[in-house]
């Protein structure tokens, strides 16, 4: 009898610590249950730290020491894109580079819609490409931005259509359904920490000065074939961990400008307004207050500003954070106030 008490206990035992662990375990699961997203589990770095300055070059990165001024690592840009596919000729029309990285486009016009769709996995579309759109060219974009002891690389896919000639309709501009990006996080020693894959948008991104938040403006307002725009909003992740700690689709949205570890940009207010905008990372509380488009081409464009600890003078007018800006918890959904 006592066995079989002592089997029942433990049996017992063991349920209540399944069931107590079970919310972490669902976590867990739900953070890496994105087939699109692959994260390195810690064992797998190398431990300690090492002084390495992250150099973005045209065709690569490099991770050099700052004292012996060796390179540690090289992270090749050719070699890392999901995008680049070896077999497709060049565009006529070549390549082009910026400080921050460049494109190459290349030939489909001889690939079936099927080919394209398959080569470049592109049945995973929002919405499926259109019957009688066909492929023109591809363009690729690498850029990447580093802060502290990260660097993010940004891979884009952007799709155009073939113009055939007196042809008028889908001929020559993007597909934007189909544009989207890979984001790959390396660390100083040049060891990817994650990759996340197919993120279907247009997406400028911006790193805080301390490389823990990575902020992604995403949307664009163009003319899409299929007709619906993409969302457009805001998304803040966790750079160690891939958490998405704040997003939401704002409408109209300008790219971000950081400022030490806070995420400042303007944002679309509704009729003749903009809605100036603070996401505070360390509080995790969005700032804002609505400016109108008169106030802020005779206040906000004469670049004099001063900042303060609380906030700041622009236009010889002087705003506080605490004062003057609506405050709204990172958790709960931003609505934007007219002035």
């Amino acid at each position: 009898m006592k066995t079989l008490y002592f089997i029942s206990t433990l049996k017992l035992g063991l349920l209540w610590a399944l069931l107590v662990a079970l919310p972490c375990v669902q976590t867990l699961m739900a953070q890496y249950s994105n087939r699109n997203i692959i994260i390195t589990p810690p064992q797998k770095l190398s431990e300690g730290e090492e002084d390495n300055e992250i150099v973005i070059l045209k065709d690569k990165i490099a991770f050099v020491d700052r004292t012996g001024k060796d390179t540690c690592a090289v992270f090749y840009y050719k070699k890392h894109n999901p995008y680049y596919k070896p077999q497709l000729p060049k565009f006529s029309i070549g390549s082009i580079s910026s400080d921050r990285g460049g494109f190459e486009r290349y030939d489909l016009s001889k690939l079936t819609q099927k080919e394209v769709v398959a080569l470049y996995g592109l049945q995973n579309m929002p919405e499926p490409v259109p019957s009688d759109f066909k492929f023109g060219h591809v363009r690729l974009w690498n850029s990447a931005v580093a802060k502290s002891n990260i660097v993010i690389v940004q891979f884009v896919a952007q799709f155009n259509g073939w113009c055939a000639p007196k042809q008028e309709h889908n001929c020559g501009g993007e597909l934007l359904m189909a544009h989207k990006n890979t984001f790959i996080a390396l660390n100083n020693k040049g060891e990817v920490i994650w990759k996340w894959y197919d993120y279907y948008n247009h997406a400028d991104l911006e790193l805080t000065e301390n490389g823990a938040y990575l902020g992604i403006s995403y949307g664009t307002i163009a003319e899409d074939y299929a007709g619906p725009f993409w969302p457009v909003g805001v998304q803040i992740v966790e750079t160690a961990t891939l958490t998405t700690i704040f997003k939401q689709d704002l409408g109209q949205v300008m790219p971000f400008g950081v400022y030490g570890n806070i995420f400042v940009v303007s944002l679309g207010g509704g009729k003749d307004t903009r809605v100036l905008t603070k996401f505070d990372t360390d509080k995790r509380i969005v700032y804002t207050l609505p400016v109108k488009d008169s106030e802020w081409a005779t206040r906000f464009t004469k670049r004099n500003y001063k900042p303060l600890d609380r906030g700041f003078v622009w236009g010889g007018k002087t705003y506080l954070w605490d004062r003057d800006f609506k405050q709204t918890p990172f958790n709960q959904p931003l609505k934007l106030q007219q002035p």
